[in-house]
């Protein structure tokens, strides 16, 4: 994936996250014993994967887009919003920054929840929600290159927990960094989500209510 085609790391984390989130069939054709560490570590992000294997099958939606002036060589430069729900009440949302520098990016909760309600109808709007970035806790490529290697296992393994099925077929509890990535804050009731967001790349988060239980 990493310089296939021409992609930059930042561009397949962007590549791996829009396909989690609009839930297209992950089929993939590497060899995973040639595969290269930055990859392998992209493919194997268990809070990205969860999101593309989530019970509820939903699909996020684009919810805005808007064209900025910094462009690529193509003369092409824009930002977009993506969000769709989540097992148990979760939101994933996508900051995509198509523009040729990095930038503060932001959207509020009327944004991410427009599906939900127009105009801030929805009543998730009103919440407290704790964000989650999933990228957080990617591995880094000395971890992935053991597990490559077959000289150290990967540090979450599917298999001993039962399997995929097993592992994504409920919401994942709040503590569990492999699957809910780090928590890097709160947004208030009718507040602002803001992120930094590399050029060509994406902030992926994961949302959840503050009020909400773990499903376990």
């Amino acid at each position: 994936m990493v310089g296939n085609g021409g992609l930059s790391d930042t561009e397949a984390v962007a590549h791996m996250s829009l396909w989690a989130a609009l839930k297209s069939p992950l089929l993939m054709t590497n060899v995973m014993t040639k595969i290269d560490p930055a990859t392998f570590s992209i493919l194997q992000n268990p809070a990205v994967l969860a999101v593309s294997q989530d019970a509820s099958g939903s699909s996020a939606s684009r919810i805005w887009r808007y064209h900025v002036e910094d462009v690529d060589a193509n003369g092409y430069g824009e930002i977009q919003l993506f969000s769709g729900g989540l097992a148990g009440g979760d939101q994933v949302m996508i900051l995509l920054n198509a523009g040729s520098k990095d930038r503060e990016m932001n959207a509020t909760l009327v944004d991410i929840f427009w599906e939900n309600g127009v105009s801030g109808l929805a009543s998730q709007v009103s919440q407290s929600w704790d964000v989650y970035d999933l990228w957080a806790n990617r591995l880094d490529n000395t971890t992935a290159q053991a597990a490559i290697d077959g000289t150290k296992p990967p540090p979450y393994n599917l298999t001993s927990m039962g399997g995929a099925q097993k592992v994504y077929s409920q919401p994942p509890p709040s503590n569990s960094k492999e699957l809910m990535g780090t928590k890097v804050g709160t947004v208030k009731p009718r507040g602002t989500l803001k992120a930094n967001v590399k050029a060509h790349g994406v902030a992926m988060l994961r949302l959840r209510a503050q009020s909400s239980k773990d499903e376990l």
